[in-house]
């Protein structure tokens, strides 16, 4: 939160009965980037959880990029017609 705010971003948390996500950016009036965060994506449940609401609320909000904030995973989730980075938290915080 207090990196994103460093950054002057526009944010905002979303949460439906089912599913929440984290971090959505806004700029120029357009939501533009789902940031979710999570310790660790390596349990099936967790992992399901999470992607299941990426691509719920990337698809009801029209959002083409994703990240997934984590202690120490990297990878690139492909999607149909979208990918979600996962990254770990350090080099998040570097970029």
């Amino acid at each position: 939160f207090l990196e994103l705010k460093r950054q002057n971003k526009e944010i905002y948390y979303y949460k439906q009965r089912d599913y929440e996500i984290d971090f959505i950016v806004r700029e120029n009036n357009k939501d533009t980037e789902i940031i979710q965060v999570a310790w660790n994506i390596s349990d099936i449940e967790t992992r399901k959880r999470e992607l299941r609401s990426i691509d719920k609320v990337m698809e009801r909000l029209d959002i083409k990029k994703a990240t997934i904030v984590t202690i120490d995973t990297r990878e690139t989730i492909k999607r149909e017609g979208y990918n979600i980075e996962v990254i770990p938290a350090y080099e998040w915080f570097m970029e």
